[in-house]
């Protein structure tokens, strides 16, 4: 890995995001009324409840103390309680808790690709997927969704992906930047082995 980040090229790549962010920022210290459709996070009050959990948690040393790097047990049976209410069944054990989907992603793209692996992502894409997939020796390829229609070129989709190379695929609903929703049909495919072969690549 070390090697692999000698040749990562930090000043060829800005986190867009950020930048508008900062933008934002900048334009509603000088007054202007500004939306910010940027980072994941409300700008909303809390609610009086949340801010006092966070109090508590701080003054309470076994609280505070509590190490649990999957997340925090309790909270993670009562997401998979709420997952499976909502029709879609869910075991604890298989959630994680992270502080957000950057370390996630980088963590997961570094855990699972290798050299000689593809990771295949969406294009226009949500530059978090970019970086963590630079950050791995894998290929990295894209696949087009239409602006139009908002809908997965699948067969751009097909000839991208390789059974026998491609390890890891981003699939995003709602998309980011597009906001697109994938449907069943869509989904099906690329779920399916059977779609993915004998299929002619770029």
């Amino acid at each position: 890995m070390p090697a692999l980040i000698k040749k990562f090229r930090f000043e060829k790549l800005e986190f867009l995001m950020f930048v508008l962010d900062e933008l934002a920022d900048k334009l509603s210290k000088q007054g202007k009324d500004i939306i910010k459709l940027t980072l994941g996070k409300s700008q909303e009050t809390l609610h009086p409840a949340i801010i006092e959990a966070y109090i508590d948690a701080i003054r309470d040393s076994e609280k505070r103390n509590l190490v649990y790097p999957q997340g925090l047990p309790v909270l993670r049976e009562k997401l998979a309680e709420w997952y499976t209410a909502m029709g879609n069944p869910t075991k604890a054990k298989n959630i994680i808790i992270n502080t957000g989907t950057s370390p996630l992603f980088k963590d997961l793209f570094r855990f699972l690709l290798e050299e000689g692996d593809e990771v295949l992502l969406p294009h226009p894409y949500y530059s978090v997927y970019h970086v963590s997939a630079l950050l791995t020796p894998a290929k990295i390829r894209f696949y087009s969704v239409n602006p139009k229609t908002l809908t997965i070129d699948m067969n751009d989709f097909k000839s991208k992906f390789n059974p026998n190379k491609t390890k890891l695929v981003v699939v995003a609903s709602p998309g980011n930047p597009y906001g697109n929703i994938i449907s069943k049909k869509e989904l099906d495919i690329i779920m399916s082995p059977e779609n993915m072969t004998g299929l002619t690549r770029k």
